[in-house]
């Protein structure tokens, strides 16, 4: 059998890396979320404006609808930059997680015992854990680009419609 462990962990680094570009984004945008709406919410606590004073009337509900899609972003965006520590199996230790898990309902000291037995069974094989991580970690870069792909559309989806309202009151 070929020992794939060396190029397991490199892939396994990148995607790492790859995992870390995609929280930036994630937290970029979110942060971008923050300000436009401290400056939406800055203009209703000052008083200048309100969305009672767009006209006609469904203007309002392009306005209300924008304002959906925004929450719709930062709820996006909020998912992608949420951290993943759910793993499906206690068979075996690949991380901390597992640890957790293999302790639920169980006093400190048959945690220990039955995390040293996974941990012998793990070091077996030592690419398995690798392959494992390689697995979760590009399933929750997948999500988390999703996530932000959403977000992004949900965010362009909320400027066009609360920029028409805009438009329509200045014309």
């Amino acid at each position: 059998m070929v020992d794939i462990t060396a190029y397991t962990d490199q892939l396994l680094d990148e995607a790492r890396g790859e995992l870390a570009h995609a929280d930036a984004k994630a937290s970029i945008l979110l942060g971008s979320y923050g300000v436009a709406g401290g400056v939406l919410l800055a203009a209703f606590i000052a008083g200048d404006w309100s969305p009672s004073m767009l006209d006609p009337s469904w203007i309002t509900i392009v306005w209300w609808v924008g304002i959906l899609a925004f929450a719709m972003a930062i709820g996006a965006a909020g998912a992608a930059v949420h951290p993943r520590t759910e793993h499906r199996s206690t068979e075996v230790v690949y991380f901390w997680g597992h640890v957790v898990a293999l302790g639920a309902g169980r006093d400190r000291a048959d945690q220990r015992e039955l995390v040293e037995q996974r941990l012998a069974e793990a070091a077996e094989d030592p690419a398995a854990r690798a392959v494992d991580q390689l697995v979760e970690v590009s399933n929750v870069i997948a999500r988390k680009y999703r996530l932000v792909r959403r977000s992004l559309i949900a965010a362009l989806i909320s400027i066009v419609l609360t920029g028409v309202t805009g438009i329509s009151q200045s014309a």
